[in-house]
């Protein structure tokens, strides 16, 4: 990496991964800062009806911010807990893989 950048990008949530991305793509030396080491997963949950979601963004092992979008229709109301276990442990395997592809890696 050069000493000169010519951005940097607090953030590598969903806003900082896509700005930074164009940035890159527009030839731009960028730097991405992110606060979460690999591996880790944010996410946010809801319930609504018989639907349960997960989204969010996990940075795998490679670093690779990954998002994700996960549902479950259909949940009677009393498999609403093991459906949202279900998604957390689903989420949580994004961090656990190598899920770059191509571009080098």
């Amino acid at each position: 990496m050069s000493e000169h950048v010519d951005h940097v990008v607090v953030g590598g949530g969903v806003m900082g991964a896509a700005a930074a991305w164009q940035l890159a793509r527009r030839g731009r030396q960028v730097v991405l800062l992110e606060r979460f080491a690999r591996g880790h997963v944010r996410a946010k949950t809801g319930t609504l009806r018989g639907t349960s979601s997960l989204a969010g963004i996990a940075t795998d092992l490679d670093g690779t911010s990954v998002a994700f979008v996960l549902m479950a229709d259909r949940v009677r109301f009393l498999k609403t807990f093991a459906a949202e276990g279900a998604l957390d442990a689903a989420a949580a395997s994004l961090g656990g893989c190598h899920c770059s592809v191509g571009g080098g890696r």
